[in-house]
């Protein structure tokens, strides 16, 4: 297999953006509490949550193909949580495709990548759909989709309860 060429930082365009799609440089300087998946609904695949110390709320989706596949991450929690975001961008990233038998070795996709303090590496989180023949173990589809980001409504610190009620 080949080298992959490492991945792209790709700049926001807010001209070209998803219409609800936010600027991941959002997330420099947030401390991340958590990371988790959200499941997929009929009409929509999965997407990966993310929660920060701050309150606010992120969603990382995937742009085409409702229906199938799914986001993905290989962020561990544990060496994470806590741990402030130094540099989020949409990467142009490299994989091999498979369809029918045959391998696409220059699929190219948009992940989401971040770096958290203490390390250069890149943390991707990107979106796929795979199908396998159970009968002969092998991977008979692997796809790749672009990402984008989300920051959901209701983020932030909620407000106290029941204000402006008085006493009862």
């Amino acid at each position: 297999m080949p080298d992959r060429e490492p991945p792209q930082v790709i700049p926001f365009d807010s001209e070209r953006a998803h219409p609800r799609e936010v600027d991941p440089a959002e997330l420099v300087g947030k401390k991340m509490k958590a990371i988790y998946h959200v499941n997929s609904y009929d009409d929509l695949p999965s997407s990966v949550g993310i929660k920060f110390r701050d309150g606010s709320t992120y969603h990382v989706r995937m742009s085409a193909h409702w229906g199938c596949g799914g986001v993905d991450h290989e962020i561990y929690e544990d060496e994470f949580e806590g741990k402030q975001i130094t540099e989020c961008a949409l990467l142009k990233c490299a994989d091999t495709e498979y369809f029918d038998g045959s391998r696409n070795e220059n699929a190219t996709h948009i992940g989401l990548g971040i770096k958290f303090e203490g390390s250069d590496e890149w943390q991707i989180i990107h979106a796929s759909y795979e199908e396998w023949d159970e009968d002969h173990e092998e991977l008979c589809l692997l796809s790749f989709y672009d990402v984008f980001l989300v920051k959901m409504s209701g983020s932030g610190r909620k407000s106290g309860r029941g204000r402006g009620r008085g006493r009862r």
